[in-house]
């Protein structure tokens, strides 16, 4: 017999073949959001940790200290006792002395960031435990030598970052 419609058979394997593509398009965009999740906390923190590592350097560069202050693990303080400035009655260099000194202070503590004793905001991420900030003098140059690494408040993911920076010690001319 010639009969125009479905068999029940021919309808259950249309279903299960319809159920099977519906799953697999369904595990694909699931893929496919969780890793533009991914990529975008990825992005977040490069730019966070980007922006953070210049900060500092701009600053220390415009600083210009001349010395530092001792202090405890993962913390520095660079002082700025004097500078030589442009006398706008005499046109000659002068030198002028700071009272009191400048300071320009970086702090990590309890997974924070403290510049000049101000929190940095980090917009979702924290500042790790592994986070060190190391000098050393040589030469009467003072080289420091920070690794700060980023991790998200879940602490899941991590992202790491690496700063140098170096300027020659000088005290006072007399």
């Amino acid at each position: 017999m010639n009969h125009k419609g479905l068999t029940l058979i021919e309808l259950i394997g249309s279903i299960v073949i319809l159920s099977i593509a519906a799953t697999l398009l369904a595990m694909i965009l699931r893929f496919v959001v969780v890793a533009n999740q991914e990529t975008a906390l990825n992005n977040s923190a490069n730019l966070q940790g980007l922006l953070l590592v210049r900060t500092i350097e701009n600053d220390m560069i415009d600083f210009e200290p001349n010395t530092y202050a001792l202090t405890d693990l993962n913390e520095v303080i660079l002082t700025k006792e004097y500078n030589y400035v442009l006398d706008p009655n005499t046109n000659e260099i002068v030198l002028d002395l700071y009272n009191p000194v400048l300071t320009y202070e970086v702090l990590i503590d309890q997974n924070n960031l403290y510049i000049n004793d101000i929190l940095y905001d980090l917009d979702g991420f924290q500042i790790s435990n592994l986070s060190t900030i190391d000098f050393y003098e040589s030469n009467q140059v003072l080289y420091i030598d920070m690794f700060l690494q980023l991790e998200t408040i879940d602490h899941v993911y991590t992202y790491d970052f690496y700063l140098s920076y170096s300027y020659q010690l000088s005290t006072v001319p007399a």
